[in-house]
């Protein structure tokens, strides 16, 4: 509401012809009042607190104004106000405001305030690269202002995006930036969506083979039943041939027995046979007993004994009839046993039926994991074509960043580059009609020729910084490198880049220790980007690091196991924030900024090692100082079509 407030004061002061301001409000009150607000539109490092304003110029009712927005000073904005008598009295205010009769000076000026954080402000200057924030009266009489971003942004201020949209000569930057913010915005919704279809695949696959995982138990769990059925039909089929060999063994014994029945009966049919014939003649016998009774009682002893020869042969027919009952039993327990067999051979049938079946579900239950692995395969394709999606997604909103940021850093020198040489064409131009105009004197040709080795000294840097940020971003482009992957001994290569990259901190007297790992370490790899690498991370740590550290020292530690090897670089300076810590190989990031950093130095180690030389690098926790690990294969996949050659 605050700033849409303010639009809207802008707006209605704009419309004001001079004659109405004059007739309400002075024109100086008004460019006052504008002063302050924009202070509510640009920040300064470290929100400083009173600002300070400082004025340059002539117009009396300008600075009254001045004078009484610094006495209104509220809490929330508090102003300190100095009057400045020349160009040499600037100290660096947070404020700068220079009226229209200092116009021809604005070039010195900002080559004065070029390394400080002020905001300079101007009247109906023309030169449209050498202001900040300027007023102007437009044809209708009215005020307006104008302003331009990067000088502000190259002064190191941050401008709020509603003051340029209010600036004017800014509106197409701002409908640039509001396309771009807004083609950024929808890739953003796209890998939302990508993220989204992600976590539902991944859900998806979760339940697919939680399922899998409960039919493979069931699974097992048969089998482990059909294992157990297998031993029970083998304990029967043992069970049942001894049965049978038992059986055998039972007929044989019947077989005898009713054979020595047979036997026996024949011996009873001849014995009762014999005994009708002692009868017989026991009658003949009796008829003769008068003349025969000696024979007779004869025959009578001999009655007797054949009687308990019958006697004993009838208690052998008992003896024999009471064999068969018991044959008989024997043989109905045999007969017993026999059904109990064949209702075990019945048993086992049944067993074979269901294991028979249970094969052919397991059979179907093949077929249906067969389908499930199918899908799943489908599914995880559908994964991976997701994820490329997504990473096609990241790259290009990683371009988008990338080319905001090589606008926004080259256009900077370039403009002031383009200050510095239209100063020198107006200044020649000048020097050129004085010297036709028989006018040219001593000291203006003097301080005429002092402006121009200014400005082309800032011109000269200007241009010097844009081929070095030039010469930065061809190096973010792993295009650029051609060299080859090449076979080399670690310890003496990481000596060797150590001698190269030390004299040049034999001023901070930084101490650098080499620890390699017991052994010959040898890998087959970019031995210059590895040491581009180390040399970018040790002149990372003297830039950054080692400001305030008595003792710098630096530590290049290297081990080796089966995946690769592992190179640990560590130093003992100031260390790197935690909240900063996941940033550092993001493009353009930087926080010495001002020292003229870009940013880049990171990134490009980052691409190095993890694009051309296939490995990983991190920056761990530490308690002092910054770590980084360094992560390489023992071979790279390139190098399988290549015949390595050691070098020294």
């Amino acid at each position: 509401m605050k700033r849409i407030f303010f639009q809207v004061v802008l707006i209605a002061l704009m419309q004001l012809t001079a004659r109405d301001v004059f007739g309400a409000v002075n024109e100086s009150d008004v460019k006052a009042a504008l002063v302050a607000k924009f202070t509510e539109f640009v920040s300064w490092p470290g929100n400083p607190q009173p600002l300070a304003i400082s004025y340059l110029g002539d117009d009396e009712a300008l600075w009254l104004s001045l004078n009484k927005l610094a006495n209104k000073s509220s809490r929330q904005q508090q102003f300190s106000l100095n009057r400045l008598r020349s160009i040499n009295d600037i100290d660096s205010p947070h404020i700068l405001v220079v009226a229209g009769s200092h116009n021809n000076d604005v070039g010195r000026i900002n080559h004065t305030i070029s390394q400080s954080p002020t905001l300079l402000i101007t009247e109906d200057l023309l030169d449209q690269t050498q202001i900040g924030i300027n007023f102007t009266t437009t044809e209708q009489n009215t005020i307006s202002f104008n302003l331009n971003r990067y000088n502000l942004v190259y002064q190191g201020l941050s401008v709020d995006q509603q003051i340029v949209l209010l600036g004017g000569s800014e509106i197409d930057v701002a409908t640039m930036v509001r396309e771009m913010a807004l083609r950024l915005s929808e890739s953003s919704d796209l890998i939302a969506k990508l993220n989204q279809r992600v976590q539902q695949l991944d859900e998806s696959v979760v339940q697919r083979q939680r399922a899998l995982n409960t039919k493979e138990r069931l699974l097992a769990d048969k089998n482990q039943q059909l294992e157990q059925i297998n031993a029970d039909y083998d304990n029967a089929s043992s069970k049942l041939l001894r049965l049978e060999t038992t059986v055998s063994d039972l007929n044989q014994a019947l077989q005898n027995d009713r054979r020595q029945l047979d036997e026996t009966t024949q011996l009873l049919a001849s014995k009762r046979q014999e005994l009708e014939t002692k009868q017989n003649e026991v009658a003949q016998i009796s008829i003769d007993k008068s003349a025969l009774s000696e024979q007779i009682e004869a025959n009578q002893q001999q009655i007797e004994h054949q009687q308990l020869v019958l006697t004993e042969l009838e208690q052998t027919v008992i003896e024999s009839s009471t064999a068969l009952d018991l044959q008989s039993d024997l043989l109905e327990r045999q007969t017993t046993a026999l059904v109990l067999a064949v209702a075990g051979l019945l048993l086992i049938a049944s067993v074979a039926a269901l294991l028979w079946r249970l094969a052919n579900r397991k059979q179907v239950m093949n077929r249906l994991l067969e389908q499930k692995n199918a899908e799943l395969a489908e599914v995880n394709t559908q994964l991976v074509s997701a994820q490329q999606q997504l990473v096609e997604a990241q790259k290009m909103a990683s371009l988008a960043k990338l080319v905001a940021g090589v606008a926004h850093e080259i256009n900077t020198p370039l403009g002031v580059a383009i200050t510095a040489t239209s100063y020198l064409s107006q200044t020649t131009e000048a020097l050129l009609a004085d010297f036709h105009s028989n006018t040219l004197k001593r000291s203006s040709l003097k301080e005429a020729l002092d402006g121009q080795i200014s400005a082309a000294e800032m011109a000269t840097s200007s241009l010097n910084r844009a081929a070095e940020l030039v010469h930065t971003f061809k190096q973010v482009s792993l295009a650029q490198v051609k060299e080859m992957p090449t076979k080399f001994a670690l310890a003496p290569f990481i000596e060797q880049t150590v001698k190269h990259f030390h004299h040049q901190f034999k001023q901070q007297r930084v101490v650098i220790k080499v620890h390699c790992e017991p052994g010959n370490i040898e890998l087959i790899s970019y031995p210059g980007l590895l040491s581009q690498v180390l040399t970018s991370l040790a002149i990372n740590s003297a830039v950054h690091g080692f400001g305030k550290t008595p003792e710098p020292a630096i530590t290049i530690s290297a081990n080796c196991d089966k995946l690769g090897v592992t190179i640990h670089y560590a130093d003992n300076g100031s260390g790197i924030a935690e909240e900063i810590r996941e940033e550092i190989f993001e493009p353009f990031f930087t926080t010495n900024r001002q020292a003229g950093s870009t940013g880049l130095g990171l990134h490009i180690c980052f691409n190095l090692v993890t694009h051309k030389m296939q490995g990983t690098i991190n920056c761990l926790p530490t308690d002092q100082g910054a770590l980084f690990a360094i992560h390489l294969p023992h071979t790279i996949s390139e190098s399988q079509e290549l015949e390595a050659q050691p070098t020294n």
